[in-house]
């Protein structure tokens, strides 16, 4: 009998699943949905769609009114049933009115590289047909033939559900139901923990324990991938093809836990990915466990929203049952033998439109945190509490800045309430400041955001310590890091509770690969302190449910760079897909060859052990710790001239300079909101350790004071409000208007902005125009500061020139003068590498609203090329790795090198030592494995 079958029947016929809904009692369990009721005052006078959930094992009844926002829909999650040939469904319809009500079952298959959602029907099968249940008035019970079922269909049942057409009211009671599989043996939805349904223990666990070592690439699949034959087969294969292959098993941990002797007989690595709070959906209904907008959003309350069920980001972190339930889960986990439980789009969303996002119990936890009656937060490496700190000590650390009840019009922080910003209309905004009486306030936003900040990672804090206890080491994903999502990076490195860190938006874009190469390393040295594991993301399609956007050779390349860049402790992709087989389409199988040239870029590059150049950790651009979007947003800043001219450099905020304290030649500060504390303290380490300081405008000078944000954005305006930075040069608080038109050695100035004047006698103008200094070198009395007198980012050649004189006045590392190209480079033992981007590439990639572009290898057209003078001592060969060849060989060291590429968006070239000639064959047999891929056809997938 096949083993799948044999599984199921285990499963199935366990007394867990059997009882009859007949022979159980009310008091026999504990509803997870009793008596909840639903709150319909925040939908501003329309009366929502009532569901009375009373004792599910004895029945549920469903009152249904149409509402301004149309018909909602019930859906039941079903946890994640692998083997389903019948429903059977007993209901009652007490009254219906011009309305039809429609039964639905959804699967998940990933097919077609996405989410098939697929409708049961007595009829033919057909995608998306309906079934509408009779409108009779009498006791009806249903029986529904899954025409999608099939012994050899890769999927499983995610939910099913009634949805409801027509003019209604809709009044009916469902009293049971049951699902049938290809034995006959029934499976009651009601006879199990509801709440808990994706960690329900299964009947019997295989010993031994799954392991999430580090070195592994990660396929993200169903945990029942290893449960049937074909899975199994797939896997083994790939494991040919990647001996360091684990699987990132998604969205039914028992499965995980069940097939685990699969997985520890052949050694492939295994942990389970949870979907923000979508596994835990029931609980976190159960107890209101969802973020309210300003307008009374919730999918606690407002028709339509389906639960928690694929909506899993906007739940309420600070609800302490939904924690409760959380712990639950990791512990179960642990007691499964799962050794990691990772937490995908681990953000704090905003409601709907705006940034609001809070819960029932948001405000208290609030309160609690500002009065510092909360736990706090520990701070350290890994699984030690070597710090315990408050809110203000971390707003102070965080933000910069002290906070006082009567800064935003109150008289204790018992009183606190927040303010909300983004309203997606002047309606929206009225309603809230009528409601709560608060209006809006640049300081109480910016204490709202920072309070999300806290509270985020003390989630993860909490939860981590259950992991700890029970051996299932917690895994923090956010999409990025984000000021206004509380997406805190720098915060999860320095908590003590999480172990492995993901940065999801290091392969969504091909963009991140520039901005890696100078904030990766800082990344890999914080991963290091605080023993942290930094784990590589590379979703296979956006949100790792759409067509590929990269081509493989792209991809390859991409990684290849990453890894250089990070030295990541592991990598994972997201979905892979269904099998592929003759009927598969072009976008799965795609997928699959994105996924090994993924992984092998990651291997290869791991193998080498490339390092950046020593060189280029000499300068040091320091920023602010809250988040790219603060970041990027910022309104004068040098990232993109240095980024965009291959200056190199390497960036930490200020927290992590502080913590790890590195050395450098250049220190520029390129950020706002530099505390006071901070600046005194660039001051007294550029003194003792003789670093060299770079400023501008009025940047370095403005501390954060709470108010000088906005939504997500810096506010205009800002000007010199802390002058430690700018005291011993001289730099005056007031500005001009000035406006420049002209050339300097040949370069094309058109400068419209403001204006600094500085008024040290210690002073040497490097550049100047119009008898107007631009760049001063002022000597003090162990270091020297470099001033530019405007605002950076409004003459990006000016700008150029400007960081060229200050590296060249140093004697710094010289970098790649480039034509169109972003130039990454490395070394190790085997020489040194080259990579370069085509900068055209980059820059075209713009795909149409909601789709990707896709991202080619071979861009007609695109010509780049960078020269600089190799860090190798002796004579060495210059190895082009597409193109596999020699470009040309005894090359001289200490002589400057071109590298150029045509039509390509990406290349890589090798400098390697004549005594090392013979890392040739390897590089040639690396690109023969690929150019067989490439090519794909699909019988190389028969697996």
């Amino acid at each position: 009998m096949n083993r799948l079958f044999i599984i199921i029947l285990i499963l199935l016929s366990s007394s867990v699943f059997s009882y009859p809904i007949k022979d159980l009692s009310e008091d026999m369990v504990v509803a997870c949905l009793k008596n909840l009721q639903v709150d319909d005052s925040a939908l501003n006078g329309d009366k929502p769609s009532v569901i009375c959930y009373k004792h599910p094992l004895y029945k549920w009844n469903v009152k249904w009114e149409k509402t301004k926002d149309g018909w909602g829909s019930l859906v039941i999650p079903v946890g994640s049933v692998w083997d389903v040939k019948q429903i059977r469904i007993k209901y009652k319809i007490n009254s219906i009115n011009n309305a039809q009500i429609q039964f639905r079952g959804r699967y998940n298959t990933r097919e077609s590289y996405a989410n098939d959602y697929i409708i049961l029907t007595n009829g033919s099968m057909k995608d998306n047909c309906e079934m509408y249940l009779s409108p009779d008035l009498s006791m009806t019970e249903c029986v529904f033939e899954n025409q999608r079922w099939a012994p050899d269909n890769y999927g499983w049942m995610q939910a099913i559900g009634f949805s409801f057409t027509g003019e209604g009211p809709v009044d009916m009671d469902i009293f049971s139901i049951q699902l049938i599989d290809s034995k006959g043996s029934v499976f009651d939805l009601w006879s199990y923990d509801w709440s808990m349904r994706c960690f329900e223990f299964p009947p019997y666990i295989p010993e031994g324990k799954l392991s999430a070592p580090l070195g592994t690439v990660y396929m993200g699949t169903s945990p029942l991938e290893g449960a049937c034959e074909e899975g199994q087969k797939r896997i083994l294969r790939l494991k040919e093809l990647i001996p360091n292959l684990g699987c990132d098993g998604c969205g039914y941990a028992p499965g995980l836990a069940f097939f685990k002797d699969f997985y520890l007989d052949n050694n492939i690595p295994a942990y389970y990915q949870f979907g923000g709070s979508q596994d835990i959906e029931p609980s976190v209904t159960e107890n209101k466990g969802h973020l309210m907008s300003s307008m009374g959003f919730s999918r606690d309350v407002t028709p339509g929203t389906e639960g928690m069920h694929q909506s899993h980001h906007e739940f309420d972190w600070t609800n302490q049952k939904v924690k409760d339930a959380f712990k639950e889960a990791i512990k179960r986990c642990g007691l499964m033998g799962i050794p990691q439980f990772q937490f995908i789009d681990a953000v704090w969303n905003c409601a709907e439109t705006n940034n609001f996002g809070y819960g029932s119990e948001t405000i208290e936890a609030f309160r609690k945190d500002l009065c510092e009656t909360d736990e706090g937060l520990d701070i350290g490496p890994y699984g030690k509490k070597s710090k315990n700190i408050k809110f203000h000590e971390f707003l102070k650390r965080s933000g910069g800045v002290e906070i006082e009840p009567k800064d935003i019009g109150i008289s204790s922080w018992e009183e606190y309430i927040p303010c909300v910003c983004g309203f997606s209309s002047e309606e929206e905004y009225k309603y809230w400041e009528e409601k709560t009486k608060v209006p809006f306030d640049l300081k109480n936003y910016f204490l709202f955001i920072m309070l999300k900040h806290y509270e985020w990672l003390k989630l993860f804090n909490e939860v981590g310590a259950e992991g700890i206890k029970y051996g299932c080491d917690v895994v923090a994903m956010p999409n990025g890091s984000n000021w206004a999502n509380a997406n805190d990076m720098t915060g999860l490195f320095e908590i003590s509770n999480c172990k492995v860190l993901i940065d999801e938006t290091r392969f969504y874009h091909p963009q991140p690969v520039i901005y890696g190469y100078e904030e990766l390393p800082a990344w890999n040295r914080l991963s290091n302190y605080y023993n942290k594991e930094l784990r590589l993301i590379c979703e296979v399609g956006i949100g790792g449910g759409a067509n590929i956007y990269l081509h493989p050779l792209f991809s390859y390349i991409m990684n290849y760079a990453l890894e250089c860049q990070g030295h990541y402790g592991s990598m994972q992709t997201d979905w892979i897909g269904a099998y592929v087989n003759e009927d598969s389409n072009k976008e799965c199988t795609e997928a699959w060859i994105d996924f090994l040239f993924k992984a092998w870029g990651y291997n290869d590059a791991s193998s080498d052990n490339f390092y950046r150049l020593k060189g280029f950790d000499d300068v040091l651009r320091l920023t602010t710790p809250l988040g790219n979007m603060v970041e990027l947003s910022q309104k004068s800043t040098f990232k993109d001239v240095f980024c965009e001219n291959n200056f190199p450099f390497i960036q930490y905020n200020y927290r992590e300079w502080e913590d790890i304290n590195p050395k450098c030649k250049l220190l520029i500060v390129d950020t706002v909101n530099i505390p006071k504390e901070t600046a005194e303290n660039i001051v007294e380490r550029a003194e003792k350790e003789k670093i060299n300081l770079f400023l501008h405008s009025y940047v370095a000078g403005c501390e954060s004071d709470g108010k000088n944000y906005t939504n997500m954005w810096y506010s205009d305006g800002n000007t010199i409000n802390n002058p430690t930075l700018f005291k011993s040069i001289g730099v005056l608080s007031l500005k001009e208007s000035v406006s420049f038109k002209g050339k300097i050695k040949n370069i094309n100035i058109d400068y419209s902005g403001d204006y600094y004047n500085i008024t040290n006698p210690n002073t040497k103008v490097l550049i100047s125009f119009n008898d107007r200094a631009l760049l001063s070198k002022i000597s003090l009395k162990s270091y020297n500061v470099y001033y530019y007198h405007l605002d950076a980012g409004l003459s990006k050649d000016l700008d150029k020139y400007v960081l060229k004189t200050v590296y060249e006045d140093l004697g710094l590392f010289e970098e790649a003068t480039d034509e169109n190209s972003y130039v990454q480079r490395f070394e190790n033992s085997l020489g040194e590498v080259c990579i370069l981007f085509n900068k055209t590439s980059f820059r075209n990639y713009n795909g149409p609203p909601n789709k990707w572009a896709f991202f080619d290898i071979f861009e007609q057209g695109g010509f780049a090329k960078a020269t600089f003078t190799p860090n190798i001592k002796e004579n060495y060969i210059l190895y082009d790795f597409l193109n596999e060849k020699i470009i040309s060989a005894n090359n001289m060291p200490n002589k400057p090198l071109t590298v150029e590429m045509s039509d390509l968006s990406a290349n890589i070239y090798y400098l390697i030592p004549e005594s090392k000639k013979d890392y040739i064959d390897t590089l040639k047999e690396r690109k023969e494995k690929l150019n067989y891929w490439e090519n794909y056809r699909l019988e190389k997938f028969y697996f």
